[in-house]
């Protein structure tokens, strides 16, 4: 499972690792891009090496006492860690246990929205689902870059300028454009729009998103969530 986007992918990335740990599962969390270090919370443990056959070979063993592990292959700028290359991704799924393995595919700078640049996003080879993230505190914001990375490929998809207020209209452009959310994605790989901080003043405009996002038939489907609840949206 892959995680693009903006708004919350990281916080998402290791609460559905934990909710899969509950059920008994095994999981590990990793990035193509970059992450801050995980906390002692987030994972079991934190398996760094370089080399592909060290990290598989070290990923594995630790599984064998830990049910959730992250991987990455060292330091990065930030105080972040590297993440592995898209296509280790699919070896790391054959290690011995293993039910899932969750991606964090794309960087937005903390940032709520986002575009992708022409190399963006990492997904990884033979992805089953997409899951692209944006944060519902973005709707009826000025769209600039305190909300928005990449801010010009932004505004150039949703037809907005900068002070311009983001619509749920707006947003369901970005969300199902080839260009701003669906970029990259697989031929045939289902995508998931996940809205994130959805409370109780941002949820009318989130619905209204989603909803005009399903209409693209882009989308599998979509997801609308909080720290505190969620519920989802088919077609």
């Amino acid at each position: 499972m892959a995680l693009i986007g903006a708004g919350g992918k990281t916080t998402t990335m290791f609460r559905l690792a934990a909710e899969r740990v509950a059920l008994g599962e095994r999981v590990i969390t990793t990035t193509t891009t970059h992450i801050f270090p995980p906390t002692p919370e987030q994972t079991g443990a934190l398996i760094l090496a370089t080399e592909h056959e060290a990290l598989l070979k070290m990923a594995a063993e630790a599984l064998t006492t830990c049910h959730h592990i992250t991987v990455a292959t060292g330091p990065a700028p930030e105080g972040k860690l590297r993440g592995v290359a898209p296509e280790w991704v699919a070896d790391l799924r054959k290690l011995p246990g293993v039910s899932m393995v969750l991606v964090e595919a794309d960087g937005a700078k903390g940032r709520m929205i986002k575009a992708p640049a022409d190399h963006e996003p990492a997904i990884p080879p033979g992805a089953d689902l997409i899951l692209a993230l944006a944060s519902a505190e973005a709707i009826g914001q000025p769209l600039s870059d305190a909300i928005a990375h990449r801010l010009e490929r932004v505004s150039a998809i949703t037809d907005l300028r900068p002070s311009d207020t983001l619509t749920p209209q707006a947003l369901a452009i970005l969300a199902t454009h080839k260009q701003g959310l669906l970029k990259g994605i697989p031929p045939g790989t289902p995508a998931v729009l996940v809205l994130t901080h959805v409370q109780p003043a941002q949820r009318q405009g989130a619905e209204e998103t989603a909803r005009l996002a399903l209409t693209s038939r882009c989308l599998a489907g979509a997801l609308l969530c909080s720290l505190d609840e969620a519920y989802y949206l088919t077609k």
